[in-house]
């Protein structure tokens, strides 16, 4: 109690950065926040589920949907940290690094996102997938 007095701040003050502290996000089913991608020629849309962020990297979540009318630009995106894409429903061809992988519901494909990479084709009308990204900071 001096110390905190001398230093002229509360007593629990001094002991902020011992407790572990985080953020934690619940989306029920079905919910997320309704989001936009848009680009030259790309545009979807997408629930963000979660949106994390530390000192030293960014992690989010979401439920992305497309559909024959969806503009996108096949296999030209790229940047810093790893994606995970796990199928929910429909099919697509998707280009990583040169190859292109077929996926149906239950498929998952991950790849570091310096990879050359996007949707190469949509198989049925609509899919659906979640799309995990870790990136640094």
């Amino acid at each position: 109690e001096s110390l905190a007095a001398a230093l002229n701040v509360p007593l629990i003050a001094l002991f902020s950065d011992t407790a572990p502290s985080g953020d934690v996000t619940f989306v029920p089913s079905g919910g997320g926040l309704s989001s936009q991608r848009v680009g030259a020629d790309h545009k979807h849309d997408f629930f963000l589920l979660c949106a994390q962020k530390s000192e030293a990297m960014i992690f989010d979540a979401a439920r992305v949907r497309l559909d024959q009318n969806t503009k996108y630009e096949p296999a030209s995106h790229f940047g810093q940290g790893h994606v995970l894409l796990h199928m929910l429903s429909g099919e697509m061809v998707y280009a990583c690094a040169k190859q292109t992988y077929a996926l149906a519901p239950g498929d998952t494909l991950s790849f570091g996102t310096m990879l050359d990479h996007g949707v190469d084709e949509l198989r049925t009308d609509v899919v659906e997938f979640l799309m995990v990204t870790a990136r640094p900071t």
